[in-house]
C-alpha cells in the first residue's frame, strides 16, 4: 500500500492493492516491477487469510531500486522550507545537499551539539529565512537609501533575487518577463528578450525605479547590455552554423539592444548581408571609423566596437564570397577572447594569428578588416531621459 507524503491513499498506476497467493504447491511471486510515481510511504505486509491451507511467507525478499531524483524542496519566498510537502531519500549514499534556496549554502546543524545558525550565505551577508531579514547591514546601503539595509530584495522575493547581498542590479529576463539573471553593475536598468529565431535579442525595458539612491544606478550600464547580448547570441542554436552562417544577424541583434538602451541612435541597425552592411557602417554618422588598436581599446573600456570584413574573392558563379561581420568582447567576456564570434566557426575567438590561436582570419584578409566604434554623441538612457515612467515590467 502506497501512501503519499500527506499520508493519502495512492490507488492509481497499480501502485497499492493486494496478490493472492495463488495454486498449493507452488513457489510463485507475488508481485514484480511495480513503479513508484509518487513520493511518500510504502507498506508491504503477508498475511494467510485461508483456513486449513498452510502457506509459508519465509522465501520473502523485497527489492527497492531508487531513481535519480533524491530531494524534492519546497520554500515560502523569504527561503525557509515548507517541510510539510518537501520529501528527502532515506538513508542516501550521498552527503546532505546544502546548497538550496536561490542555490546558496545554508548554515544548519554545523555545530558539535547538533545546533547551527539557519542561515543562507550569499557572500557578503547571511540571510535569515525565518524572517526574510539579512543580520549585518548592506555593504552597498548607501546606493538604495528608499530600503532598510537590512531588507531582503527588496521586500518582494516573487519578482526579485539578490546574488550577493549587496545593492540593486541590471535584469535580464526571457520574453515571458521570467528573470534569467542579476548582474551587479550599479545600474537598476532593466532588459527583456524580444522576436525569436536569428533576430532573438534584448531589448532595454526601463528602470527599476522602486530603487531610490544615486544617479549612476538609474542610467544604463552599457557594457552589461552589450555583454549578455553576445552571449545569448552564443547560446543561441538558432545562430549555429549549419552551412549557413549568421555573423550579419548576430551583430544587428547586438547593435539592435543598443539601439534600445541609448539616446540618439535610431537607425544603427544595418540589416543585410556582410558584404552589403559595411559600407552603410562606414557611411552611418552614428559610427566612427577606426583602426584595430582603438577599436580594441574602446572594448576594453565596455564600449560597442565592430570589425567587418568586405570579402574581396568571388565563386565560379561570379558571386562574391560571404563576408564578414562581428563585435569586440566587452565586460567579462574579455577574459573569453578578442572578439563574441558567430560565424563558420562560434565562440571567443581572436582576429587574426597574433590575437590567438583560435582566431577568425588569415593574415591577408585580417590586413582588409575595417573597424567601428560608437559615435561619442550616443549616450546611455537614464531616468531623466527615458521618462517618468520607466520601472521594471
Amino acid at each position: 500500500m502506497l501512501l503519499d507524503n500527506q499520508f493519502n491513499y495512492v490507488s492509481s498506476g497499480g501502485q497499492s492493492g493486494a496478490q493472492p497467493v495463488g495454486a498449493g504447491d507452488i513457489l510463485g511471486t507475488m508481485g514484480q516491477g511495480v513503479g513508484i510515481h509518487h513520493s511518500g510511504y510504502l507498506y508491504i505486509w503477508v498475511s494467510n487469510e485461508t483456513k486449513d491451507w498452510d502457506v509459508f511467507f519465509d522465501n520473502l525478499s523485497v527489492c527497492h531500486y531508487s531513481g535519480p531524483m533524491l530531494e524534492e524542496t519546497h520554500y515560502y519566498p523569504f527561503g525557509l522550507t515548507m517541510a510539510g510537502i518537501s520529501d528527502q531519500a532515506i538513508k542516501s549514499q550521498y552527503a546532505p545537499n546544502k546548497f538550496r534556496y536561490n542555490g546558496k549554502e545554508l548554515y544548519s546543524q554545523e555545530f558539535l551539539d547538533g545546533s547551527g545558525l539557519e542561515e543562507y550565505d550569499y557572500g557578503a551577508r547571511l540571510l535569515d529565512p525565518q524572517i526574510g531579514r539579512w543580520n549585518v547591514v548592506d555593504p552597498k546601503s548607501e546606493n538604495s537609501r528608499k530600503w532598510s539595509v537590512y531588507t531582503y530584495a527588496e521586500d518582494n522575493p516573487i519578482r526579485n533575487i539578490d546574488p550577493d547581498g549587496m545593492e540593486s542590479t541590471s535584469d535580464f529576463k526571457d520574453k515571458k518577463g521570467k528573470l534569467l539573471k542579476h548582474v551587479d553593475d550599479g545600474s537598476t536598468a532593466q532588459y527583456q528578450q524580444t522576436d525569436d529565431g536569428v533576430h532573438l535579442h534584448y531589448v532595454f525595458t526601463g528602470f527599476n525605479i522602486d530603487v531610490s539612491g544615486k544617479s549612476g544606478e538609474n542610467t544604463v550600464n552599457l557594457t552589461t547590455a552589450i555583454q549578455e547580448q553576445q552571449n545569448l547570441n552564443l547560446s543561441n542554436p538558432s545562430l549555429e552554423p549549419d552551412g549557413s552562417t549568421y555573423c550579419n544577424y548576430a551583430t544587428m541583434n547586438v547593435l539592435s539592444t543598443v539601439q534600445s538602451a541609448t539616446d540618439n541612435s535610431a537607425g544603427i541597425v544595418k540589416p543585410g548581408l556582410a558584404n552589403d552592411v559595411v559600407p552603410k557602417l562606414e557611411s552611418s554618422t552614428l559610427l566612427t571609423t577606426t583602426d584595430k588598436a582603438t577599436a580594441d581599446a574602446t572594448a576594453a573600456k565596455g564600449g560597442v566596437a565592430i570589425l567587418g570584413y568586405i570579402n574581396p574573392n568571388f565563386n565560379e558563379k561570379g558571386q562574391r564570397k560571404h563576408g564578414h561581420l562581428a563585435t569586440f568582447s566587452v565586460g567579462t567576456n574579455r577574459a573569453k577572447g578578442q572578439i563574441a564570434n558567430i560565424g563558420s566557426t562560434n565562440g571567443f575567438l581572436g582576429i587574426s594569428k597574433d590575437d590567438g590561436t583560435k582566431h577568425i582570419f588569415s593574415a591577408d584578409a585580417a590586413s582588409q578588416v575595417q573597424y567601428f566604434i560608437l559615435a561619442p554623441f550616443v549616450t546611455p538612457k537614464s531616468l531623466a531621459s527615458f521618462g517618468p515612467f520607466s520601472t521594471s515590467q
